[in-house]
């Protein structure tokens, strides 16, 4: 049941998808925005979009194959399974037992296919891969699945999570970076695929073109040439192969010109022509899913689609134009109203090239959501879905193959915050080619994808170096529609066909939380700064500079930029900068702006009207309305300006030249020195190497150089590089390897063990042949269009003549080639067998050396030879013709060539003279000859001559056309002898019978014969026989133009040169030469197609021609000069390449450039050939090596480790041109987002931080200097840095005016005033005022220790004091109070007026730092300070001191005095029972405020109590209320005393209103001191020293203050006149007792009077006291002194002895007992006296002891 019911959902669905409609109604909503940031140097504006739909968007995924049945399986002999499961077995069926076993991995010598390291692919199933990066060759991972028999194809996909990646896919075993695969996907920004079918025709470059059925082990190698690791996802999956229609119905042609294509029905043809546009038209009648596919065969042929039968590759609908298969997925449906639709297929051949492709609508289709992919992989897969256009212009801008084409408009993978930036946009590389924006990744885990969501981006314009590229005007945004392209579907299957217009320009809100999200993002980048790869580090940057993109961070950004007044100005100036708008005649004709015009032109300062955006000031009113701080929120602002005027402005920079010091000399050092190391000095005799090198090496009779044995000639180029190297380079290396010694002698042997490791290694000479070499070379097929690929012992290997090969149209790498141990052993010689027992003869297979070794072996073998093997690195001479006799008296004659010749002799003899002219060589040729012959076999109709096979070898395909016009067609066959040609139906070809002048393509006969015979002859150099033709001849170095066969032309015929006006792909280059035409020379472009030979035809075409090379040295030097500079193209040249360009000489020497002459002449030096005696040698029947695996110097690793060395110097630029960037940006966003449209308040600006100035990094050796500030510098001098080492070192700035003087007003009125400390006071460790700031100070954050000294120069910016003398530098100890350690510097003035100061112990400080656990940097400011600065704290005079001290005595003393009374209280209570009295309360109060303004005064001059409010509280505020207390004691007893009537309680109403009257005052004080603790400010908003703000009260505190002080000088008041008032009262009651007790009345009237005439007097004068501290706060002790003795010492001790209740006398002459006695009487005494008949006590006590009460109660 269920299978019926899956045939008929399948059938359902098969007809709902031929017959889908096109669907336009899911669109919801769109908006964009537009953002401007820099990234890399280069300032980005870019508007991104996003399109809302109310459901997902699905990609349409083709599994297709063309029509085709399998032929039959071989189960048999099976194809070679080499995946684990059994690699290498041959299956028993087959013929040959070693068919697997034999089989040899592409592209390497002898490697088995088994010995690599690989991963079997699991089917139908994705497996993670990760291939690391590099910086130097390329790294791979290899996958094998084995195919089984089923008749299908597979699909294998890639999804890239990071990095980009080549796909390479084939049947034989090959090796990713040695050898080409069959299928290849070289595009590197590409939603990766490779289809394989059954019929599917390929190209192999050793068979031809095959099929791919029977697959056996389907290969796949997954490359990787960034630096970044590659991280991708990888399955295979199954095809459907569809059986062909056993009657097919045919296709609809409906234009006879254009021939219609069969469904399903593959298309293949052979060698088509460059240029070639083939149209083919498809007709249909119902919605269709339609897949185009083609195979790249010889070269790359690209798709198009169109609905028009007017179709060219300007004129599209859909295209695939990627390297190298191209597939076009799509959905269309005929037109509303129409039965029948036809599109239309064009097929281009960009060079020449067989075709293979088709059509088909049978295919299987799956629906990928777009969002369901990683970041690049979702973006790359999305080209060609849709393009815009513009309502207006009609404009349109494409995304079809990122690549290339993806520049100003690209879809974007869909996520959560629309980032346009990752994957990198490809305007900075297929359009700009910047170098800086090549590998980058990073993986956006906080940015996932989204749903339901379309996304593009759009670049208006790019600012590379002050060039200003415009793109799109961003004004036209609002006139931009999107069309969608039928590849995106919704779920329902039905394609995506809309129109929508580009609306809602958005902006996003500045947030504080979500910047502090993104900051924090930044923090993490910076902290990953140091820990970093040199090179990842632009990835770094870049992620960085993303970050600042996202809204998040973006949008504090513009809310910042709205506070600022910018103006745009235009002026005329003198300058350099490109303000031409791009793409315009004028721009690419300025050398300033267009790095096309700058070849030809040097660029130099001009007139011209400059438009620049300018900072004028801040909008202050909205920055008032909305920001907490703002004058703090004005400087922030000021600060971080420069963050956005743009690149041109930007002082973190950093410029091209610092960006490529240390690269070019790492080139240009062994380059030079690598010269040699290839090559020994030249000797005739051992004498001239003794002579040369100071050691007896021997002179080299082969060669005539110097034989020097392997180490020699490697220590000495270690020490060459060491000696030339830039010295930061060496110490930058020595210190990664913790070397110590700089001595270079001591280095050499060192350095050379270090970066050894096992190669393949000759006893003497290096030499290419042996061991490991690089190449750098293409990823395409280059031959015979350019010029030798450099090939070197490592990565420095360059150019010696300039190549256009490089331009970009094929990506070039560095390619390793090894020896392993076994193939070293191959480089072995048979003595014996002389030049026929050498490798070089026999081949160089494992198989080959097995064969040479049983030849060498042979049992006929002579048991004596005579000959010659002297020289280890070659073969041996061997004359097996000779006996013993003969042989003693024989010479060999060689040539001697320094090369790998092995023949390099020319016959033996008994007179030794003969050799010198008879194997004499000469330096240079003498003349050619023509030469080149083929075998032409004739054809009766086309055949692929690459099938028809002689000897298993492939011919080439010709035509020509007789004198009738009928074509006639033959094959061309190389390497044929005369008999093989002619047994196969061949006539040879021989070129010899033309002479010199003869020698062309084509003979004596007319250009349009060239083809006719499909040979090529070319002329030969001659060699010079004789040493006179030899010293006559010599040779210009012109001749290397004419004398390479480029695309088949001829040698040393003339060229056809034309001027270099050929646009690179990459916009940022140079004018260079037309690929596969033209080469380049320093005349111009010459072409090489072979119809320029006809120099009437070149002149027509407006070329010159250079009609020979030079013969005479008058030729040579009688070119002109010309300019010879370096190319900095932005492609793929090695670094430090050279060329000329036709600058004329004022431009050349502007530029900076050589001017000289293009070419140069070489005599002719004859080399008299060399005599060797032959020797009866005894032969040895085994091969001996010529070289063997052991450890030698790896020249890569030792480059290697100088180039890393260059990229952390250059790291370090970059390093700091991040840090210095943030540091003026993102310190100061933070501020600004949490202070402006908040309300958090001031302290927002709490924490800003001091600017980073730059990162730099000085070494041992040579001396630098760095700017700091604006006008000082900082100097390293040789030796500042320890020994072989350069130490990376952050500079900061301090504000100067972090050290304002902060002062502020307590809450106490102030009895001694201090002189207030100047601005920008300094503090030793006493506190005490020691100098004075005198300008910013510089903060030095060192990585690691090993500075030892430096020297620093800064300007004084404030002006001098006279207070102090000296000027010196300081070091800072503690911010917050401005303490610092004078360096007491030797300081010097240099010419610009700076004060200079050699600071050291810079370890030490660091280590003492550490020890305190300082978070802070050293710090240095310079001072002027006072000559002595270990002074004490000192605030007062000596005169001020003694009278401070003195009133502390003085409080003391009444102190005592109040404690010994207040013992003998207690004593009273304990003894004699004595009960509290009022008088006791008092002396509490006045004894507790006696000691505390002691405590005060004796720790006043300390300055301590300002440093607690606590202290300050206690210690100056509680004693006046204490002071209060005491009198207001003594006051409202006199007010009770002074009533008429008295209560019968009148102790109960004292003791209530005291108590009342002191909780009112206390409460006040409570509330006093409460009120102005917290609303105190914790520091000074001094925002980060930027602005003048010294602390100060707040509006409550000063509020509080006056109160405080107005309070005191009331209640002083009021307490003076209640004195005054209350005591005339008491004193006239007092009046009016007579009898018994008017003695003592009398007694106690006179204390009354004097108590109310002091203490009234002195709580007036208080009052006055307190009003004139707080107005006039006058300074003068001496005041303050009398005042308070006044005020407060002589009412207190008034009361005291008022009061006095401690009877001396008395006591000193009576016993304790009589104290008892006294006691009794007292109390008798009082009710004697009592004038009242009450019989209440309280009453009784109260009036019988009236005149004490007043003063004891």
């Amino acid at each position: 049941m269920n299978k019926y019911l899956y045939i008929c959902i399948f059938v359902t669905l098969l007809f709902y998808y031929n017959n889908c409609q096109e669907i336009t109604n899911s669109f919801n909503s769109s908006n964009y925005n537009v953002k401007t940031i820099n990234l890399l140097g280069t300032e980005l504006s870019v508007a991104s979009a996003t399109l809302h739909f109310d459901e997902p968007l699905y990609l349409l995924e083709s599994y297709s194959c063309s029509n085709f049945t399998c032929p039959p399986y071989d189960h048999a002999c099976p194809p070679c399974d080499f995946t684990h499961a059994q690699c290498g077995v041959t299956p028993a069926g087959c013929a040959d037992p070693d068919k697997c076993s034999k089989v040899i991995v592409r592209g390497s010598q002898n490697t088995s296919p088994c010995s690599l390291e690989w991963q079997d692919l699991q089917f139908n199933t994705w497996t993670r891969g990760y291939v690391p990066g590099t910086n130097t060759t390329s790294q791979f991972k290899i996958f094998r699945y084995y195919a089984p028999d089923v008749c299908q194809g597979y699909k294998i996909s890639l999804k890239i999570i990071q990095g980009e990646t080549s796909l390479m896919v084939d049947y034989v075993p090959f090796h990713p970076t040695l050898g080409a695969a069959a299928r290849t996907v070289l595009s590197n920004q590409i939603d990766t695929h490779v289809v394989i079918c059954p019929n599917n025709t390929i190209f192999d470059g050793v068979d031809g073109l095959l099929k791919e059925y029977p697959y056996g082990t389907i290969h796949i190698g997954v490359l990787n040439s960034l630096y970044i690791d590659l991280i991708f996802d990888i399955i295979i999956e199954p095809i459907s192969v569809p059986e062909p229609v056993p009657v097919a119905p045919g296709c609809v042609q409906v234009d006879p010109t254009i021939p219609c294509l069969e469904d399903g029905t593959p298309v293949s043809l052979t060698s088509l022509p460059k240029g070639t546009f083939l149209k083919y038209s498809f007709t249909f009648t119902s919605c269709k899913n339609i897949t185009v596919s083609s195979i790249t065969l010889e070269n790359d042929v690209d798709l198009y689609a169109h609905t028009d039968s007017d179709i060219s590759k300007t004129k599209y609908t859909w295209s695939s134009t990627y390297s190298l298969d191209d597939n076009i997925i799509i959905q269309v449906c005929p037109d509303p109203g129409q039965s029948s639709k036809t599109i239309y297929i064009g097929v281009d051949c960009f060079y020449e090239s067989s075709v293979f492709f088709f059509l088909t609508t049978h295919g299987q289709y799956q629906l990928r959501d777009i969002s369901d992919n990683p970041a690049p992989s979702g973006t790359w897969a999305l080209s060609g879905t849709t393009f815009l256009q513009n309502t207006v212009t009609n404009e349109k801008l494409r995304c079809d193959n990122y690549d290339l084409a993806c520049v100003s408009f690209f879809p974007l993978y869909p996520r959560t915050e629309n980032n346009p930036l990752y994957p990198v946009p490809g305007v900075f590389d297929s359009a700009q080619g910047l170098s800086r924006f090549k590998g980058i990744a990073f993986n956006e885990t906080d940015n996932v994808g989204i749903k339901n969501t379309y996304q593009f981006a759009i670049i208006l314009n790019l600012v590379i170096d002050g060039v200003k590229y415009e793109y799109f005007d961003e004004s036209d945004l609002e006139h931009l529609q999107i069309k969608f392209l039928n590849r995106l579907v919704l779920a329902n299957g039905k394609a995506i066909n809309q129109v929508i217009d580009l609306k809602n320009k958005i902006y996003e809100e500045c947030t504080y939380d979500n910047f502090l999200l993104a900051n924090s993002r930044l923090d993490q980048l910076v902290d990953r700064l140091e820990t970093t790869e040199p090179n990842l580090i632009n990835g770094m940057r870049y992620q960085m500079d993303v970050t600042t993109f996202q809204d998040a961070y973006y949008s504090c950004k513009v809310m910042a930029e709205n506070y600022l007044i910018l103006n745009t100005t235009t002026s005329v100036m003198n300058t350099t900068i490109c303000q031409t708008k791009f793409n315009t005649d004028a721009y690419r004709q300025d050398p300033c702006c267009s790095k096309f015009a700058s070849f030809g032109q040097c660029c130099r300062q001009r007139p011209i009207e400059v438009v620049q955006q300018t900072f004028v000031d801040t909008v202050y009113d909205k920055v008032k309305e909305e920001c907490s701080f703002p004058e703090c929120t004005n400087s922030v602002l000021k600060t971080f300006v420069p963050s956005i005027i743009g690149s041109q402005f930007d002082s973190c920079a950093v410029s091209a030249d610092q960006e490529n010091f240390y690269s070019e000399s790492l080139y240009r050092v062994f380059r030079n020195c690598t010269k040699y190391l290839l090559t020994q000095a030249s000797c005739k005799t051992d004498a001239d190497c003794l002579s040369y090198y100071g050691k007896p090496y021997k002179c080299g009779i082969r060669t005539d150089t110097c034989v020097l044995p392997v180490e020699d000639i490697e220590q000495n180029y270690v020490y060459c590089v060491l000696r030339d190297i830039p010295p930061p380079l060496r110490t930058e290396v020595l210190s990664f390897n913790n070397i110590t010694t700089t001595n270079i002698t001591e280095l050499v042997p060192i350095l050379y063990d270090l970066f050894s490791s096992p190669d393949c290694v000759t006893d003497y000479g290096v030499y290419l042949w042996s061991r490991t070499t690089y190449a750098y070379s293409s990823d395409g097929s280059t031959v015979n269009y350019c010029y030798p690929y450099p090939l070197g012992l490592d990565r420095s290997a360059g150019l010696d003549h300039y190549d256009i090969c490089y331009q970009g149209v094929y990506q070039y790498l560095w390619l390793g080639q090894l020896y392993n141990e076994k193939s070293c052993n191959s480089l072995s010689r048979c003595d014996w067998l002389g030049e026929s027992g050498t490798m070089d003869q026999i081949g160089t297979s494992l198989n080959a050396i097995d064969y040479l070794a049983s030849q060498c072996a042979d049992a006929s073998a002579p048991e004596y030879f005579c000959g010659d093997c002297t020289d280890t690195m070659k073969n041996c001479y061997s004359n097996l013709a000779l006996n013993e006799t003969e042989c003693s008296s024989s010479y060999v004659c060689y040539q001697p060539v320094n090369g790998v010749s092995i023949l390099d002799y020319s016959f033996d003899t008994t007179n030794p003279s003969d050799c010198d002219e008879g194997s004499g060589v000469c330096s240079v040729s003498c003349g050619q000859s023509c030469g080149g012959s083929a075998c032409i076999v004739a054809k009766a109709s086309y055949v692929d001559c690459s099938q028809e096979l002689i000897l298993q070898n492939g011919g080439y395909d010709g035509y020509y056309y007789d004198d009738n016009g009928d074509i006639h067609y033959y094959c061309s066959y190389y390497y044929l002898d005369n008999t093989d040609c002619t047994t196969n139906g061949g006539v040879v070809a021989d070129c010899s019978q033309f002479s010199a002048e003869q020698c062309t393509v084509c003979g004596d006969g007319p250009y349009s014969d060239c083809s006719k015979f499909g040979l090529q002859c070319n002329l030969f150099d001659q060699p010079c026989t004789t040493k006179e033709s030899c010293e006559q001849a010599g040779e210009c170095s012109d001749k290397f133009y004419f004398k390479y066969p480029l695309n088949n032309y001829p040698t040393y015929q003339p060229k056809c040169y034309f001027p270099r006006n050929t646009t690179s792909i990459f916009s940022s280059s140079y004018p260079t030469c037309e690929y596969q035409h033209e080469q380049d020379s320093p005349l111009g472009c010459f072409k090489i197609d072979q119809e320029y030979l006809n120099e009437t035809y070149c002149i027509e075409m407006g070329g010159k021609v250079w009609k020979e090379y030079s013969k005479t040295q008058e030729q040579c030097e009688g070119y002109s000069s010309m300019c010879y500079g370096v190319d900095n193209s932005q492609t793929f040249l090695p670094s430090l390449t050279y060329r000329y360009n036709p600058k004329d000489q004022d431009d050349c020497e502007c530029a900076g450039e050589t001017w000289k002459k293009p070419f140069s002449w070489t005599k002719g030096v004859w080399n008299p050939g060399r005599a060797q005696k032959l020797e009866w040698i005894k032969t040895k029947k085994e091969l001996t090596p010529i070289a063997s695996y052991r450890r030698a110097l790896s020249f890569e690793n030792f480059f290697s480790a100088f180039n890393s060395a260059s990229y952390r110097r250059t790291t370090l630029l970059f390093k700091s041109e991040v840090l210095c960037r943030i540091s003026n940006s993102k310190s100061s966003l933070k501020a600004l987002s949490c202070g402006c449209k908040t309300d958090i308040g001031n302290s927002c600006f709490d924490d800003i931080k001091s600017p980073i100035l730059s990162i730099i990094k000085p070494c041992y050796d040579p001396p630098t200097s760095y700017s700091v500030l604006e006008t000082g510098v900082v100097h390293f001098r040789q030796g500042s840095i320890r020994e072989n080492f350069c130490i990376s070192i952050s500079l900061s700035e301090i504000f100067k005016d972090t050290y304002l003087s902060k002062m502020v007003i307590d809450l106490s009125s102030t009895f001694v005033s201090f002189e207030k400390p100047a601005d920008y006071s300094i503090y030793n460790e006493n506190k005490a005022v020691i100098g004075r700031v005198l300008t910013d100070g510089v903060s030095f954050d060192i990585f690691e220790k090993g500075v030892n000294n430096f020297e620093l120069c800064l300007l004084a910016t404030n002006s001098r004091s006279s207070k102090f003398d000296h000027i010196d530098y300081a070091l800072l100890q503690d911010n917050e109070f401005g303490i610092v350690s004078p360096l007491f510097c030797n300081i010097t003035i240099d010419d610009q007026n700076r004060y200079c100061c050699v600071i050291t112990s810079i370890d030490q400080t660091i280590s003492d730092f550490e020890s305190k656990n300082a978070t802070s940097n050293p710090t240095y400011l310079l001072i002027e300070r006072l000559e002595q600065v270990d002074i004490p704290y000192k605030p007062i005079d000596n005169g001020g001191l003694a009278m401070i001290y003195l009133l502390a005595i003085i409080y003391l003393l009444m102190a005592i005095y109040g404690l010994m009374t207040l013992s003998f209280f207690v004593i009273q209570k304990f003894v004699s029972k004595e009960s509290f009295r009022l008088v006791h309360l008092l002396f509490i109060f006045m004894t507790a405020f006696s000691l505390i303004r002691s405590i005060y005064f004796f720790i006043l001059p300390t300055n301590s109590i300002n440093s607690s409010d606590v202290g300050d509280y206690i210690l100056v505020v509680l004693p006046v209320f204490l002071y209060f207390t005491a009198f207001t004691i003594v006051v409202v007893i006199w007010y009770i005393l002074s009533a008429d009537n008295y209560s019968a309680n009148i102790y109960k109403k004292i003791y209530s209103i005291i108590l009342i009257i002191n909780i009112i005052l206390y409460i006040l004080f409570v509330v006093v001191v409460l009120v102005f603790n917290f609303t105190r400010e914790k520091a000074p908003p001094t925002c980060g020293g930027r602005i003048l703000a010294g602390l100060s009260n707040t509006t409550p505190q000063r509020v509080v203050s006056i109160l405080y002080a107005v309070l005191q000088a009331f209640i002083s008041l009021i307490v003076g006149i209640a004195f005054l008032y209350y005591g005339r009262k008491v004193y006239l009651k007092l009046t009016q007792i007579k009898g018994s007790s008017t003695e003592n009345a009398k007694y106690q009237q006179r204390k009354t009077f004097w108590m109310a005439l002091i203490c009234s007097t002195g709580f007036v004068l208080h009052c006055i006291f307190i009003i004139v501290l707080v107005s006039a706060t006058p300074s003068n002790i001496v005041f303050s002194f009398v005042c308070l003795i006044i005020t407060e010492v002589v009412p207190v001790c008034t009361l005291f002895v008022a009061n006095n209740q401690f009877p001396i006398k008395k006591y000193s002459k009576k016993s304790v007992r009589k104290v008892l006695k006294l006691s009794k009487n007292l109390s008798n005494a009082s009710e004697i006296s009592s004038k009242s008949s009450s019989s209440k006590r309280d009453r009784t006590e109260t009036t019988s002891n009236y005149p004490e009460t007043t003063t004891s109660q």
